[in-house]
């Protein structure tokens, strides 16, 4: 059962019901060939998407309709390797399906001007083949690696928007995506303690989409996109003395572009790849027993075509959800981990991660609103995490978990009415496990923390977070 109650039909919102599955076949044929097979399969019978009103209670909505969510997926790989004296030769066909539909959802928002009840129906199925062949040299004191991957699938996909129950939108729409790359990476000693890892990746991305529209009045639409990236890798490590190792490293990152298929307007619908140069330095410090293990890093992106999604946010130029490129934005980061093993019972593992995501670069298209010097939207102003396990020999243990997010903005502006302040979560475990059997007792947010885990800015309602739970769990190996 869900944790949102519709209380106008009594309905829970977000029930869970699902099954999945997992099956592999490993056969060594003699002592070079390797074959595998992988097969995974999920079906979830869903409620609707748990979305409540902002401002409002945060666990009851008042709706005339729910909606559901059913999904399907099934994933099928095939290996075949071999085991050679120069290294490991593999090559891995796969195929992934995936269905959603229906999914059905009614919120209920205010504009401004009144109270409009919004529905969705969507399927979505999409498909694609992938090969890939790779080739990991022996250990060698110089070690490489080197392969190719190409996938080609496709999406269909089908929308009906109400509003009040009639008809605004109706839309069905196919995406064809096809990417071909090729990567190699090489790792060599340069000195007594230092290695230089130098690789490149070259990826070619293509797509296109035929949109048409039959709500509220007949449209059609085709476009084609293409994009290429050459992205180089440098990584300097130097094992300084036996506890302590530096490392930095500059690289190139690339997400591509596609197109927005929840909007009539073409000019709308396509955006840009986003591309980004990086720089990340830091160090290790290991203990000589092991028993403790600190890692320092920061990091400094510079990005170009800074992907952000909108939704309702684009004045009388649209009315839906798309993505548009920031030209400039920037992150900068810090991140500090550490592990303890202060007895063979007990472990200590804690880390905290400060970034600073700012769009340097961004006019609204639509509004021509200037955002620079804004921080990025989606991304909270530092994460922690604090993890203390203790398992003793005779099968008992038990564990404490805190968590903590800092303060999230859902739109470029920084709208107080759209940002989540920073919450902490804690959880617990305790248990028995045997050589056989395993159970557990569980309670997450045990302090009762209410915070919106997403917002969606255009129709003014959010996801909460689960509330306190607590729960059981019994697991067989048999």
């Amino acid at each position: 059962d869900g944790y949102i109650t519709n209380t106008q039909i009594n309905r829970r919102v977000d029930d869970t019901d699902g099954v999945s599955g997992l099956a592999r076949l490993h056969w060594r044929v003699g002592d070079r060939l390797e074959l595998t097979l992988l097969a995974t399969g999920q079906n979830a019978h869903d409620g609707a998407q748990p979305l409540v009103p902002l401002g409002g209670p945060f666990f009851t909505v008042v709706r005339p309709a729910e909606g559901e969510t059913d999904m399907e997926a099934t994933n099928l790989g095939f290996t075949v390797a071999a085991n050679l004296p120069a290294g490991r030769l593999s090559e891995t066909t796969s195929y992934n399906y995936w269905a959603l539909g229906p999914y059905s959802n009614l919120v209920v928002f205010n504009p401004g001007f009144g109270p409009i009840d919004l529905g969705d129906d969507i399927t979505l199925t999409q498909r694609n083949w992938n090969e890939e062949l790779k080739f990991v040299s022996a250990a060698t004191p110089i070690h490489w690696s080197a392969g190719a991957f190409f996938t080609s699938g496709s999406t269909n996909g089908a929308a009906l928007r109400t509003v009040f129950g009639f008809p605004v939108e109706g839309s069905f729409e196919t995406i064809k995506n096809e990417d071909l790359s090729a990567f190699g990476e090489v790792v060599f000693p340069i000195a007594r303690t230092w290695s230089l890892t130098a690789g490149l990746r070259v990826e070619d991305n293509r797509k296109s989409i035929e949109r048409t529209e039959t709500v509220p009045a007949p449209g059609f639409y085709s476009l084609n996109d293409r994009s290429e990236a050459l992205l180089p890798k440098l990584e300097l490590r130097d094992a300084l003395t036996s506890e302590i190792t530096l490392f930095a490293s500059a690289g190139g990152g690339y997400k591509p572009g596609g197109f927005s298929s929840f909007t009539d307007n073409p000019a709308l619908a396509a955006f840009g790849p986003e591309r980004t140069t990086a720089f990340e330095a830091g160090a290790t410090r290991t203990a000589a027993d092991g028993a403790l293990s600190t890692t320092l890093r920061g990091f400094w992106y510079e990005i170009s075509g800074y992907q952000i999604e909108r939704s309702f946010a684009t004045g009388g130029a649209s009315n839906d959800y798309i993505v548009v490129n920031a030209p400039h934005a920037r992150s900068i980061g810090t991140e500090l981990e550490t592990t303890w093993r202060p007895a063979t019972c007990l472990t200590v593992a804690g880390g905290i991660g400060i970034t600073d995501v700012t769009l340097t670069d961004f006019h609204d298209p639509f509004t021509g609103q200037t955002f620079n010097g804004k921080r990025a939207p989606y991304v909270p102003t530092f994460n922690a995490n604090l993890r203390v396990d203790y398992r003793l020999a005779n099968g008992w243990f038990a564990g404490v978990t805190v968590t903590a997010t800092g303060q999230t903005y859902y739109t470029e502006g920084q709208d107080d009415r759209f940002g989540q302040r920073s919450y902490t979560l804690i959880g617990a475990r305790i248990g028995y496990e045997t050589r056989r059997w395993r159970a557990t007792l569980f309670g997450d947010n045990l302090a009762g923390e209410e915070y919106f885990s997403a917002i969606s800015p255009g129709v003014q309602n959010g996801t909460p977070g689960a509330p306190r739970t607590i729960g059981g769990e019994v697991a067989f190996k048999f």
